[in-house]
């Protein structure tokens, strides 16, 4: 639990943008790494751009801070 309310006051969510994608990716990469799947980790930010931002949005939009 964080408690600094300093921090938590300077948490702002909102939507990803499509000009979030290089972000969104590195955030997916470091999960995969993370959860030790890195080497298997084959996406790109051609892929996130596609399926989170395009027109058949194939996963769900996340928040940014």
């Amino acid at each position: 639990m964080v408690e600094n309310n300093d921090v938590q006051d300077n948490i702002v969510i909102r939507q990803a943008l499509k000009k979030d994608a290089e972000t969104v990716f590195k955030m997916i990469r470091s999960l995969a790494k993370y959860h030790g799947e890195g080497a298997e980790f084959s996406a790109t930010i051609e892929d996130v751009e596609r399926d989170g931002f395009g027109e058949l949005q194939k996963i769900g939009l996340c928040g940014l801070t």
